[in-house]
């Protein structure tokens, strides 16, 4: 069974959570649920990659129970979110995405 945790301090937590949030008011496209996690679609400028490799380098050193990948198309900067198990909801939630 993989243990879902997370290793950031509760300070650093709520400063990653915010930081998706933000990313997500101004450059979310699409959430979409997928069979072991979630895919986030967002615009393709500039900025919103950039700030999506911090948040993709941060959650891989904090949530290593997940695997997180980053994907620049002409079309969208897409995250895919994957996790074994109950790691698949707990990403969902996290993204507040329904299954």
């Amino acid at each position: 069974m993989t243990e879902i945790s997370c290793q950031l301090t509760a300070d650093d937590l709520s400063r990653q959570q915010l930081n998706w949030r933000t990313l997500a008011d101004t450059a979310l496209r699409a959430r979409t649920a997928t069979e072991s996690g979630v895919r986030l679609e967002f615009d393709t400028e500039h900025d919103t990659a950039h700030a999506l490799l911090d948040l993709v380098a941060t959650e891989r050193r904090c949530c290593g129970w997940a695997s997180w990948s980053l994907t620049s198309t002409a079309d969208a900067t897409i995250v895919d979110v994957a996790a074994p198990g109950g790691g698949a909801a707990a990403v969902r939630t996290m993204f507040e995405v329904a299954p």
